[in-house]
Order: structure tokens, then C-alpha cells, then sequence
């Protein structure tokens, strides 16, 4: 079967074939292994504007004019060899062309092994004062832009058709058709990325606790809906001003269909459109499933960080004091804010079920408390005074039932420094007996595009994926499969509605 690779070294070589100057007679051509060493001292000092590798390394940058007719010539690190191919190039229906300087074969040109120019550099060889073969090779320059720039047009047109090939496949989705009803399994329209979106094939999709809520109490406005906001998945096509992303791409996203109630943006399907601003790439040692599980409780942490605390967004500086402390550092809001506090160089306290205990030390937690502690919230004030340490911020990611009460009584009985703040992920109740000058934020990750775009940025716009790969932040929660395909979605909504610890629930689309 001929590949895409094939037919655009075909496209490439026809024009070059034809036109590209004819070598002299004279000329012998052979390659040989970089490895087998040539005497280079006996070449004619007349036959080219060249020298032996020990004269090239001690020129400035080894910038040397060499090429040999319709061959081009380039040099690996140091100047040492000369890489030589016809065709050098990679090829890449979605990203156009590029140079590459990992061929595998060296020249010799005249008993002369060719040296000159760092990577990636054309260079020109023609005899002293010939010059019809300068200008032919000149001629041969200007056809081969001609020719890479037919084929950079050939191969946008080839990245189109790849994009609409996907079309073929169904857009299955886990529709909402009523208010309060149960998920039912219909095909939908696989929508076209408009201005700043792109278009995902999902690969895994993960459920959050607003999913089942808003199913539940009937909290959507607009029907039939569909649910979903955590997802990873491939880039199929990008629409207008997208320039972070190509098709291919391995991305995670923030599914926006939830917040905007609009049915192409949400995750619980086979294809999303994803804004660019809430969207990153992912690295390979990553699964999906464990990437599925990280937007939504990454930006909703990092809001609460740097809005709701007013932590900057930058790494921590020695003299500033105090230390984060996380309540229910286990759900995928607080094991987020407490990887991203240390990853910031914050100490870091947390309170979860005993079992998360050693799991959340690895993940930058300096102690965690037993939150079902009916003295926790004391032994937690009498620990960070014994250790002289002060209270700069609290997060209470359970946001529920007594956990206002204990984060109000830990606050009341800690040290604080200057400018202690508390958020939460829902309203403080009105009785809630805060310290005197600290009032309860609430963290609320709707309309972040408007309301947060500095934190979505840097969140989205490199930080979390340059984190992922240098292991500064790792997959968290847990991930727990559930079988069934999207098919199981309103099962995997049961399960989470009766209860999940320090673990998320994903379907494989």
C-alpha cells in the first residue's frame, strides 16, 4: 500500500527530477558509513571552494558555501560529516514539511570527504570560476521552493481530507432528554470547530460530582442536554485563530458544554469542541485515563489558590510565611490544590481518610488529619503551633455539612499570618463563625474565560504540561474504570452520586 510519506516524496522528486542541473562528467559520487574513516588529505586544494574537517572546524561557525548540483549537503554537530539525501524531508500531512539532519549516509565528492555549515544549512560546491554550474545551481534553489511550496499547499489539502475522513464515524452520545431524566444513548451531529475551538475525538471522559447534581435536581435549563466537563482525547480539526494546536495532538480538556449549556462543548460524547484557552497537551508516558481525570479539578484548584487565597502565580519566595492547609485533600479539587502549592514551594497540611494518608505525602502533603476526627480541627491548631508554623490560606474542597464548622474552629484557634484567607467550594453558610476579619470566598469555576482568564492561561497555556512532564504534578485522583463505554455513563453517575473516595470514575469512549 502506497503511504502518505510515499506520495509526497513522489510529488517532491517529480519537479526536482526535472529540473535540478546535471552533475559533470568528470564528477564520481559514492556514499559511505560515517563510520568508515577517508584520507582527506590528498584532495585537490582547486577542485571546490571546500576543506578537509580539521581546516572547516576552525572557521567561524564553519560557514562554508558548498552544495553539489542537485544534491544537498548537511553537516552534524561539530562539522565532522557531511549528511547527504536527495529528498530531506519529513513528512507530515498535518504540520507541512520540515528539514531533517538524521539521514544515515555520508559523502565523498572527489576523493574529498564534504564538511562544512552547522545543521540544517544548504551549501553550494562548484569548480574555481565555473560559473554555469553556480548558476545552475542557483536555478536549482529557486526550483525547489517552487516545488516545497506546491507540496506545503498538497499537504494542507491532504490535512483536510484527513480531518473529514473522521466524519464517517458516529457521534454517539449520552443525551439528558428531559429535566430529571435518565441518560439514553442517541447520535448526534459531529459539530465544526468554529473561531479559537477544536474538535476532539475523546478517548476517555471522567465524571465530577455537578454532573450527577445537575441531573438530579434538575439544575439544566435548555433540552435535550448533555453532561460531562474532564476529557482527553486527539485533535481532529482546529477552527479559525487556533495556533497552539494541529490535528494528532494528544490534548486534555475543560469541556465547556456543562457552564455554557451548549451541547457540542460538552464530554459526554464521541466528539467535543474544546476552546483553545481551556485545553493543553499531555505527554505520552501519560494514559488517557489518567489525563482525563485532571482538567476540571486543576483549574478549579488553581482558582482557588490564586483568586480565592490570592497566592501568586509564580513560585513561592523565601519570606513569604505561612502554610496552606486543604481540607478533603483527596477529592480531585484538593489533591490538585495541594500539588499545586508544593509544586510552588508552599508547605502544604491536608485532612482526608487515613488510607489517602502516605498517597498524599507523595504528593506534596507535609501531614494529613483524619477530617472524622471529632478533635481534628484542635489537634490540627495545637500541631502547627507546637511547630510554629502560621496559617496563610485554607481550602475546604468538601465544602459540606460540618466542614465549614471545622475550618471556622481551626482558623479560630491557629496562628494567622497577615492576610489569612478561607474559600470554599460553595456559599459559607451565614452562621458560620469565621475570625474577625476573614471572610469565606467562594471558589466557582463558571464563566473562567471571562472571570479568570489570567488563571486559565497559565494553567492551560503551558504550566500544567510542562508540570506533567517533569513529574512536578502527577495524575490525580486515582483513576477507576468503569466498563460499558459511554453506554455505562448513567451508571457511572449512580456510582459517584452514592459516594467515591480519593478516586475518579472514567468511561473509554
Amino acid at each position: 500500500m502506497v503511504s502518505l510519506r510515499d506520495i509526497g516524496l513522489l510529488l517532491l522528486a517529480a519537479p526536482i527530477a526535472m529540473a535540478a542541473p546535471k552533475a559533470p562528467s568528470e564528477v564520481t559520487i559514492k556514499t559511505l558509513p560515517f563510520s568508515k574513516p577517508e584520507d582527506t588529505s590528498k584532495a585537490p586544494s582547486t577542485s571546490a571552494v571546500a576543506s578537509p574537517a580539521s581546516d572547516v572546524s576552525q572557521k567561524a561557525a564553519c560557514q562554508l558555501p558548498l552544495r553539489f548540483t542537485n544534491f544537498a549537503l548537511y553537516s552534524d554537530t561539530g562539522c565532522k560529516n557531511v549528511i547527504f539525501d536527495p529528498f530531506m524531508l519529513t513528512w507530515d500531512p498535518c504540520k507541512g514539511y520540515q528539514w531533517t539532519n538524521a539521514l544515515a549516509n555520508g559523502v565523498i565528492f572527489q576523493s574529498m570527504r564534504w564538511t562544512g555549515g552547522s545543521n540544517a544549512q544548504d551549501f553550494y560546491a562548484y569548480a574555481d570560476g565555473d560559473k554555469k554550474v553556480l548558476l545552475a545551481g542557483l536555478a536549482y534553489s529557486i526550483l525547489v521552493l517552487l516545488a516545497l511550496s506546491a507540496f506545503h499547499l498538497i499537504s494542507s489539502y491532504l490535512c483536510n481530507l484527513y480531518s473529514m475522513s473522521h466524519t464517517f464515524e458516529l457521534n454517539v452520545a449520552a443525551v439528558l432528554p428531559v429535566k430529571q431524566g435518565q441518560l439514553t444513548i442517541q447520535q448526534r451531529p459531529v459539530p465544526t470547530p468554529k473561531e479559537g475551538e477544536l474538535l476532539v475525538r475523546n478517548a476517555v471522559v471522567a465524571a465530577n460530582p455537578s454532573d450527577w447534581k445537575i441531573q438530579a435536581l434538575g439544575l439544566s435549563t435548555n433540552f435535550p442536554a448533555v453532561l460531562g466537563s474532564d476529557l482527553s482525547g486527539i485533535v481532529v480539526s482546529i477552527g479559525p485563530g487556533v495556533t497552539r494546536f494541529q490535528p494528532g495532538d494528544r490534548v486534555i480538556g475543560f469541556a465547556l458544554g456543562v457552564i455554557s449549556e451548549n451541547i457540542e462543548k460538552a464530554a459526554f460524547q464521541t466528539y467535543t469542541l474544546l476552546d483553545e484557552v481551556a485545553t493543553t497537551h499531555f505527554p505520552d508516558n501519560i494514559s488517557f485515563e489518567e489525563g482525563s481525570v485532571l482538567p476540571v479539578g486543576m483549574l478549579t484548584a488553581a482558582i482557588a489558590l490564586f483568586d480565592g487565597l490570592g497566592l501568586p502565580m509564580r513560585e513561592r519566595i523565601v519570606d513569604e510565611d505561612g502554610a496552606i492547609l486543604v481540607w478533603s485533600g483527596a477529592s480531585a479539587v484538593g489533591v490538585s490544590a495541594v500539588q499545586i502549592a508544593h509544586a510552588l514551594g508552599w508547605t502544604v497540611y491536608a485532612t482526608a481518610s487515613p488510607k489517602h494518608d502516605e498517597w498524599l505525602k507523595t504528593l506534596g502533603a507535609a501531614e494529613a488529619w483524619d477530617y472524622r476526627d471529632r478533635q481534628v480541627a484542635q489537634k490540627i491548631a495545637e500541631a502547627l503551633k507546637a511547630s510554629g508554623t502560621k496559617i496563610r490560606g485554607v481550602i475546604d474542597a468538601r465544602a459540606e455539612g460540618s466542614s465549614f464548622d471545622s475550618v471556622a474552629e481551626i482558623l479560630n484557634a491557629a496562628d494567622l499570618t497577615p492576610g489569612c484567607k478561607v474559600t470554599a467550594l460553595m456559599p459559607w453558610p451565614e452562621e458560620t463563625s469565621l475570625p474577625a476579619g476573614i471572610q469565606g470566598h467562594h471558589t466557582n469555576c463558571v464563566g473562567f474565560t471571562v472571570n479568570y482568564p489570567d488563571i486559565a492561561t497559565w494553567a492551560f497555556g503551558g504550566w500544567l504540561s510542562k508540570a506533567l512532564k517533569d513529574g512536578r504534578i502527577k495524575p490525580a485522583p486515582r483513576v477507576r474504570v468503569i466498563e460499558g463505554g459511554l453506554e455505562a455513563t448513567q451508571e457511572m453517575l449512580n456510582l459517584l452520586r452514592a459516594g467515591a473516595s480519593g478516586e475518579k470514575f472514567v468511561l473509554k469512549v
